[in-house]
């Protein structure tokens, strides 16, 4: 794209592109013209969402950190649950986060590849975060509509999931209104 059509998209009101490993591969990461695109995301202050499953994120990561760009890692990074927490996806979401320029989009905890809807008793893929945690996140919000899943889905079963992760109201608010908010430049 070139810097007038960015501008054209910036002047309409969008805050960042999305890349998409799981469908697209490294591609998007190595396409000429793609540390351009990037250093204009990041003088523009727009966010890369980051779409990708498992360890697809450890390719990437330098790229990304070299770019300096503010990361959004969509449906909660979908890592490899029965990998554990040592799994090199995982580790690389982490490191991503230490630097202070990633966020993590709490969206999609009803995709298939999660095993199942999350219940009210769901925790074996979650931990209560530490009180920093919850600034890290960039929304509560699952994805709708519900796409591509086994069973009827609605938004009170992953709610009750976010009561229980975060069962402090000032977590949740900083998960659902405050850092979404500063995000996207919502008033």
């Amino acid at each position: 794209m070139s810097d007038r059509q960015l501008t054209s998209l910036a002047d309409r009101g969008v805050i960042g592109i999305r890349f998409n490993l799981s469908t697209h591969g490294m591609s998007q990461f190595v396409a000429p013209g793609v540390e351009r695109l990037l250093a204009r995301v990041k003088e523009m202050g727009w966010l890369l969402q980051v779409h990708y499953e498992k360890d697809e994120l450890v390719e990437a990561a330098p790229i990304l950190r070299r770019a300096g760009v503010r990361v959004m890692v969509d449906h909660f990074g979908r890592p490899d649950v029965a990998s554990g927490l040592a799994h090199p996806g995982f580790q690389t979401l982490l490191e991503l986060g230490r630097t202070g320029n990633a966020v993590v989009k709490l969206s999609g905890p009803s995709a298939r590849r999660w095993r199942g809807i999350p219940t009210a008793t769901s925790t074996r893929s979650s931990r209560r975060p530490s009180r920093r945690s919850p600034s890290t996140a960039a929304s509560g919000a699952p994805t709708g509509p519900f796409v591509r899943i086994d069973q009827r889905m609605d938004y009170g079963p992953p709610l009750v999931c976010l009561q229980r992760w975060l069962p402090d109201p000032a977590d949740r608010r900083t998960v659902l209104w405050d850092t979404p908010a500063r995000l996207f430049g919502l008033g």
